[in-house]
């Protein structure tokens, strides 16, 4: 029977390793934020106090609200409940009365009950986020649109064309893929969107967020024609297996149907071929010059990617918020484990063959040797195309530092790069809105990509181009 790499290892593990109840024993806390599940009691607790709050917003008043605060509470959490409230009158006087409302999510928050709740007015689903004390006393309300009313909403916008396209038609591994650009367009500037780790589709959709649709959309409507299309582990998840390593590998992976993609576009007839852009998100930032040995693009855009190793990156991820809210006991056990498959990896050039079968970090040894085999920050110093490296400032993933910090010392003094900070943004260049703004609930929100990144992209582009 063949082997099916799964990407998930050890991430999985660590998950199951969570604590199903809070408060009950030791847990691990090393200064980031953990969600935990919660037990049926708490549950039941928390779904009555939403269900008190629901009450209020129907039939109650400000001051009926403020009363589920705690008797000791901050300004802070006056404020945050006042604020939702005066958010809940913004719907009300928009949407009308509630027609439904359900449960959707009930879990701990570095400890904090929380609970999303959705709200139906006819055709509009409008979510809330709740905060609740140990006492579960209300300290913190908001709304926001739902995901599915987001989309619903969701239109192509004027004066562009998307058109469907196949990249790699013919081979093993067609891939289907979009093209946005404006109708009239004509010698466009193209970028080719490359994806992050993970099995991504063409919108690198992340829970409710699509981040490449929004770039594609954002930078055709500044003159761009944007590619953007399946990744090969998302359309043949089963193609990667141990009876085949070189399945495992970067070009497998990524970099084969990238060079493809720049070969379809150079074809196209509105696009100017001698302008192909590399714009890469997380691990498809990192490795674009290894594209570029084959596509031989005009220059490179990094969104919120590491400049150390990537299994430095994947390592710090792990111990930094990983684990985080585990039992310490089970932390003293898992640690050391951790640190021993990343040392592992750091002798991975030197691994006996029959040893590239085992995972570490989450991923086969064939897998590490392959990426690690170049020094891609490197590479980018040694460039002398156009390079823009953008990084959210609230980006939990990806650090603003050491990550972004190390490119701007290695490419400080090179006229052809330029390095960009924005504030409050995140791992999808969205901005952060609501409580949840260290971990992964917070792409529950239908977000969207900044406009401000968009168009610094765009005019970075466009620099390159002589326009």
């Amino acid at each position: 029977m063949k082997r099916i790499l799964s990407r998930t290892g050890l991430c999985l593990m660590l998950a199951a390793l969570v604590l199903l109840a809070a408060g009950c024993s030791d847990k691990y806390y090393n200064g980031s934020v953990s969600v935990l599940s919660v037990t049926d009691t708490e549950r039941a607790k928390l779904e009555a106090a939403s269900e008190e709050v629901a009450k209020i917003l129907q039939l109650g008043t400000a001051e009926n609200l403020l009363d589920l605060l705690p008797d000791q509470h901050t300004a802070e959490q006056e404020q945050d409940v006042k604020d939702g409230w005066t958010q809940w009158e913004q719907v009300h006087e928009q949407y009308g009365d509630i027609t439904g409302q359900e449960i959707k999510d009930v879990f701990l928050y570095h400890y904090i009950g929380a609970v999303t709740a959705a709200y139906s007015f006819g055709d509009t689903v409008i979510w809330s986020d709740m905060l609740y004390t140990n006492n579960f006393n209300l300290i913190y309300l908001d709304f926001y649109v739902s995901a599915e009313t987001d989309e619903a909403q969701y239109s192509l916008p004027e004066g562009l064309t998307e058109r469907e396209v196949v990249i790699g038609e013919g081979t093993d591994y067609p891939l289907n893929g979009t093209l946005t650009y404006p109708t009239d367009g004509e010698n466009l500037p193209v970028a080719v969107l490359i994806h992050g780790v993970g099995n991504n589709d063409r919108n690198e959709e992340a829970l409710n967020t699509k981040m490449f649709r929004d770039i594609a959309n954002g930078l055709a409507e500044q003159g761009i024609a944007v590619l953007r299309y399946d990744k090969r582990t998302f359309s043949y998840p089963e193609a990667q297996t141990l009876t085949d390593p070189y399945t495992l590998s970067i070009d497998f992976i990524a970099v084969e149907d990238a060079a493809r993609a720049v070969e379809l576009v150079r074809g196209l007839e509105m696009v100017d071929p001698e302008q192909v852009w590399l714009v890469g998100h997380d691990l498809g930032a990192l490795i674009l010059p290894r594209i570029d040995k084959q596509a031989d693009v005009t220059g490179f855009v990094l969104m919120n990617t590491t400049s150390r190793k990537w299994s430095d990156a994947a390592y710090d991820q792990l111990t930094r918020y990983g684990m985080n809210g585990m039992e310490t006991e089970t932390v003293r056990y898992l640690k050391p484990l951790v640190e021993g498959e990343y040392k592992e990896i750091q002798k991975i050039d030197s691994m006996k063959e029959e040893d590239l079968t085992n995972i570490f970090l989450s991923q086969y040894g064939y897998y590490w040797k392959d990426l690690n085999s170049e020094d891609y920050p490197a590479e980018y110093a040694a460039s002398g195309k156009p390079i823009l490296v953008m990084q959210g400032g609230a980006d939990y993933q990806i650090l603003p530092d050491p990550d972004y910090t190390g490119w701007q010392e290695i490419l400080s003094g090179k006229p052809n790069a330029q390095c960009k900070l924005y504030d409050g943004l995140n791992h999808m260049m969205m901005k952060v809105e609501g409580s949840f703004t260290d971990v992964t609930k917070q792409y529950l929100r239908p977000l969207h990509v900044d406009a401000q990144a968009i168009s610094d992209m765009a005019a970075f582009i466009h620099a390159g181009t002589g326009k």
